[in-house]
């Protein structure tokens, strides 16, 4: 069976928070975190991370299918019309995804991930990559 790790991070949050103010960026959050958890199937866990990061966990779930899954997230979120006193705006995420291996543990299967992460947002931001070590 396998097992993804996806660390996600909303791309360019303090500009929303130094624009609208903390209470928009709250909201903001509150948004995401209802659409993330809309999106995903109910076997799938999602959580922030702290700041603008959300972790999730997708039970059988292979690279291949992750990076899919996060692709159709990240679209979804990307139309989203989010509405704040009055003012209309979208907001993009950036994904890093990696997947459980037989004896991997935790931090590194989460590093991983992180580091797939980083590399999407040096990449320009809004979309996903996957581990280096897969071939997707």
């Amino acid at each position: 069976k396998h097992l993804s790790l996806v660390m996600s991070d909303l791309d360019n949050f303090k500009k929303i928070n130094d624009t609208y103010g903390h209470t928009c960026g709250d909201y903001v959050l509150q948004q995401i975190a209802d659409c993330i958890s809309k999106q995903l199937r109910e076997t799938d866990f999602v959580a922030r991370f702290g700041g603008e990061e959300f972790v999730m966990l997708l039970p059988e779930t292979n690279i291949k299918e992750a990076v899919i899954a996060m692709n159709k997230l990240r679209a979804y979120i990307q139309q989203l019309p989010l509405q704040f006193n009055g003012k209309t705006f979208n907001v993009n995420m950036s994904f890093g995804v990696a997947t459980f291996e037989a004896k991997d543990d935790y931090n590194l299967v989460f590093n991983r991930a992180d580091t797939a992460l980083y590399r999407a947002k040096s990449r320009g931001r809004n979309q996903v990559c996957a581990e280096l070590k897969k071939s997707v």
